[in-house]
């Protein structure tokens, strides 16, 4: 059964936020932009520049808001279920954190995806409604605040992914097999006695720490197959 666990991702709340804003200058980069000379010929009081700024911070406000609540959704449904896990990886799983945690940061992760969308459109909104060329940028850096202000409150969310990708990226494919978890101390032959039971070839030496991660093993007794 393969590691269900390896869809998990560090994440840094700074380099998030400096991605998310990133995304939306390049957006108005690629994008030309255009007035109604129509418009720009008979509306009393049209201005040209502040027309085009509310463009701009339309997009830059959409393209953040679009990609901070999606990634954020993405994060979320990344976090292990443990109630979907096989009993084997999710008691693996809940040496690191309690179901109440996984549950707490999945349902963070959402709320905050889901609060950006929301403001997205109401931010959109007030920047349509804008007359002046620093009035469109002060709603985009107010809009850009407030997804830096929901992503900092899920820091502590955040921090679990990481620390749980960091943990568990590297377990082996493990089987729904009776299983037998040999632990002790330091040097103490852990590993000699895998070898003896499993035949495997780990690497085995005079001083202690030498297994740097969980190592996996196979025997048959009878007809019955036994993971070490």
């Amino acid at each position: 059964m393969k590691n269900p666990f390896r869809s998990l991702r560090p994440i840094d709340k700074e380099k998030f936020l400096d991605e998310v804003f990133s995304s939306a200058a390049r957006a108005v980069e690629k994008e030309t932009f255009e007035v109604d000379e129509k418009l720009a010929r008979y509306k009393r009081g049209f201005s040209m520049a502040a027309e085009i700024a509310k463009q701009k911070e339309g997009l830059r406000i959409k393209t953040c808001g679009t990609e901070a609540a999606s990634r954020l959704k993405v994060l979320s449904q990344a976090v292990p279920d443990a109630s979907k896990l096989p009993p084997l990886y999710k008691d693996v799983l809940l040496i690191f954190a309690s179901e109440k945690d996984l549950e707490r940061t999945a349902y963070r992760l959402s709320w905050a995806a889901k609060r950006i969308e929301g403001m997205k459109m109401l931010f959109l909104q007030k920047v349509g409604r804008t007359k002046h060329t620093q009035d469109s940028r002060n709603v985009r850096k107010e809009f850009f605040g407030r997804v830096a202000d929901f992503t900092r409150k899920c820091s502590n969310e955040f921090e679990l992914v990481s620390y749980l990708w960091k943990s568990l990226k590297n377990l082996p494919d493990l089987k729904e097999e009776k299983t037998f978890a040999i632990a002790g101390l330091p040097n103490v032959g852990k590993t000699s006695l895998l070898k003896a039971l499993t035949g495997s070839a780990p690497e085995i030496q005079p001083y202690p720490f030498t297994t740097k991660g969980l190592m996996v093993g196979y025997a048959n007794f009878g007809f019955e197959e036994i993971q070490f």
